[in-house]
């Protein structure tokens, strides 16, 4: 549904990135975003790279807001802490394709209790074949995404913000959109519709992230 925040919220989170984020969103609302293999760079990008991600607070019987800044992006293997890092099929092996995506959710240090509302599911959005309707297939991904790697990170306005951040490898997408008949070739091919994933960050329908 439309939802819309205090511009003055956006526009800090701009000023944060430095760039324009159009994209807003609620926590338990869907992230929507897409994949596919850029030819000019010879790797796999993200569109959109940013949201601005709303969590409610009830404050003196008032419903109120606290803002936070989601961005995603492609890395290597390499970049992802050793203990974070995921396998395609949770066998430990070596999956060979070294691209994650990153999540990166950034709160201010007096918001930060909001991350006990994380629960965060992801999946692909595909046309159901009986009904022709398109329906994201979200599930709960296991251990990467329930563990979060948190820090505190300085804002280039001399401000601490918290940050979370949680890795999916592309090997796991993989076999996620398999396992829901879903045409993933967009991540390895250039010229393919691209693949689109929703996130959601407050799913009522799972357990608190961090949970065992």
């Amino acid at each position: 549904r439309a939802f819309s925040l205090p511009t003055a919220l956006i526009d800090s989170w701009c000023q944060f990135a430095r760039c324009s984020v159009p994209y807003v969103a609620e926590a338990s609302g869907l992230v929507q975003f897409e994949i596919s293999w850029d030819a000019e760079r010879s790797g796999r990008k993200i569109t959109p790279e940013r949201y601005i991600v709303a969590f409610p607070n009830q404050e003196k019987g008032r419903q109120r807001y606290h803002s936070s800044l989601l961005s995603m992006r492609v890395v290597k293997e390499a970049d992802v802490p050793k203990e974070y890092a995921t396998v395609a099929d949770g066998t430990g092996k070596a999956e060979g394709d070294t691209d994650h995506i990153e999540f990166e959710l950034l709160l201010r240090v007096n918001e930060a209790s909001v991350q006990q509302q994380l629960r965060i599911t992801a999946g692909p959005v595909r046309v159901n074949p009986e009904s022709g309707q398109r329906e994201s297939r979200r599930i709960d991904l296991g251990r990467c995404v329930r563990q979060l790697a948190t820090d505190v990170v300085d804002d280039p306005r001399g401000r601490r913000v918290v940050r979370n951040r949680w890795w999916i490898s592309i090997g796991t997408m993989r076999l996620v959109c398999m396992a829901n008949s879903v045409d993933c070739q967009a991540l390895d091919e250039p010229g393919r519709p691209p693949l689109e994933w929703v996130l959601c960050l407050a799913d009522e329908r799972t357990g608190r992230t961090g949970e065992a």
